[in-house]
C-alpha cells in the first residue's frame, strides 16, 4: 500500500483552506449535497488527496488535519450522509478496509495500536455529511486520552436499558 498524491496540481497546503471553506458549504443537508460534498469531490478527483487505498466501492485517504501522522479516513464512494443510510454490505466493506489500513499503520509506521472512530451526526462532531470512519494510529505516549467515563446513578442503567434494548 503506497501513499500517493492524486488529483489536480494544486498544492496540498491550499487544500486545508479549501477544506475549511467546504465544511461550511456542505454542513446543511439538502438535495445538492453530493454536488457540494467535499468527500464526493475527493472521490471524483476534483480535489486532490493522498490516497492510501481504493477499490470500486471504497476510498481511504489521509486526513488533512491528522490527530497523528497516518490518520486515515475510510469512505464509501457512494454518497451516504451517515451510518444509518449505509446497508450492511457497505458497512462490512468499510470494516474490511479499516482493518487493512490499521494493519498497514502498524506494519509500516510502527504504530502499536490504532483507534477506529465515526462521528455520526453533527452533535457527535461530524463535520462532513458523508459517512466516514477515522483510523488513527496511536502510541503509548502520544498525549491522547481515552473518553472520560462516569458511573451510572442508582437506577439509571436500568432506565436507559429499558429505552434502548432491541
Amino acid at each position: 500500500m503506497s501513499l500517493r498524491a492524486t488529483g489536480r496540481s494544486e498544492a496540498i497546503s491550499g487544500l486545508s483552506r479549501l477544506t475549511r471553506d467546504c465544511f461550511v458549504a456542505v454542513a446543511p443537508r439538502n438535495d445538492s449535497t453530493t454536488m457540494s460534498c467535499i468527500f464526493c469531490k475527493i472521490i471524483s478527483g476534483e480535489i486532490p488527496s493522498y490516497r492510501v487505498y481504493e477499490d470500486e466501492t471504497t476510498l481511504a485517504f489521509l486526513d488533512i488535519n491528522p490527530t497523528n501522522p497516518g490518520h486515515t479516513l475510510v469512505v464509501p464512494k457512494k454518497h451516504l450522509a451517515d451510518i444509518e443510510e449505509a446497508d450492511e454490505e457497505t458497512l462490512c466493506q468499510l470494516t474490511k478496509i479499516m482493518k487493512k489500513v490499521g494493519l498497514s499503520l502498524k506494519n509500516n509506521l510502527g504504530a502499536p495500536g490504532y483507534n477506529l472512530g465515526v462521528n455520526n451526526g453533527s452533535a457527535a462532531g461530524q463535520l462532513v455529511p458523508h459517512l466516514h470512519f477515522h483510523v488513527i494510529p496511536r502510541a503509548a505516549v502520544d498525549g491522547l486520552k481515552p473518553w472520560p467515563g462516569r458511573q451510572y446513578s442508582s437506577g439509571e442503567a436500568e432506565a436507559v436499558l429499558e429505552k434502548i434494548k432491541l
